[in-house]
């Protein structure tokens, strides 16, 4: 699914109407959960796929790359052509299982609405292309997507044709524009912010020792040198436990004076704002 909103209805649906158990027959998975749970879930969801158990997993985006699943059939809300492949890379990924079908659809929030789940995450440049590019077929094979990938992109270029974004910042470059006037280096973002969003620890019975930690040996710490190699000795255990929200949401469950180094944590117990299937 394109949003976590329509990925947590998809899930309660499928959950209810085939009477399916959390953690057993169904599993949800997107950037809502914690990391640490994620990568519990998906050694779960692994684990049952090796014993030949059919099972449904209802997930984000965040299963498009890099993530390991065997699944015998893909169902894909619209997105970029390129996105749709990566997606099919989570059928029959083993190889193992003939053909695996991947369905594509082009959901809305409702019949009465005219925007889709795709319009709210992917620009019109790449989400026209795609529904351009599908609609007149029916059926793709696997040994088409190279021209399919070569076709989309092609039309993507065409369409974004003129003085591109990366092209104006090296005459920027060029001119010395550092100002805010535009266009501008003022302008440039490796990455991208997220003005909306904050990152909030989830303390559990597992993460609370690593708070602890947190605080006594890094914000506690006087001394910049000790307090940097205790935060990178404390790192990859710290940040699976740390989730992007937004802040419109979070900001009914945390002290905004209450930030440690930009993390902030809930001023209210687990159940009040973090759900065991859906996260936050």
């Amino acid at each position: 699914m394109n949003t976590i909103k329509s990925s947590e209805k998809i899930y309660n649906e499928l959950k209810q109407r085939l009477q399916l158990s959390p953690g057993k027959n169904i599993f949800y998975i997107s950037t809502n959960i914690y990391p640490a749970q994620r990568q519990k879930r998906l050694k779960k969801i692994s684990a049952r796929l090796a014993d030949n158990d059919k099972i449904v997993v209802v997930s984000t985006q965040v299963v498009e790359a890099g993530v390991d699943i065997d699944m015998d059939v893909v169902y894909r809300d619209l997105g970029p052509v390129d996105s749709l492949i990566q997606i099919a890379g989570r059928g029959n990924r083993e190889a193992g299982k003939g053909k695996t079908p991947v369905f594509i659809y082009n959901l809305k929030k409702d019949e009465e609405s005219s925007r889709s789940f795709c319009s709210m995450v992917y620009g019109s440049v790449h989400r026209n292309v795609s529904k351009d590019i599908l609609a007149d077929k029916s059926v793709i094979e696997e040994k088409d997507f190279k021209d399919l990938v070569e076709s989309y992109f092609k039309k993507v270029e065409e369409a974004q044709s003129g003085l591109e974004e990366s092209e104006r910042l090296i005459a920027a470059c060029a001119d010395l524009r550092f100002s805010q006037t535009e266009p501008s280096l003022a302008q440039f973002r490796l990455i991208e912010d997220k003005p909306n969003y904050i990152d909030m620890f989830v303390i559990t019975e597992d993460s609370r020792e690593i708070w602890r930690e947190f605080q006594e040996k890094v914000i506690a710490e006087r001394d910049y040198q000790i307090s940097r190699s205790n935060f990178l000795a404390l790192k990859q255990e710290f940040y699976s436990y740390i989730i992007s929200v937004p802040v419109k949401l979070a900001k009914n469950y945390i002290d905004p004076n209450s930030s440690f180094r930009g993390i902030f944590v809930a001023n209210c117990d687990l159940e009040h704002y973090y759900n065991a299937e859906t996260g936050f």
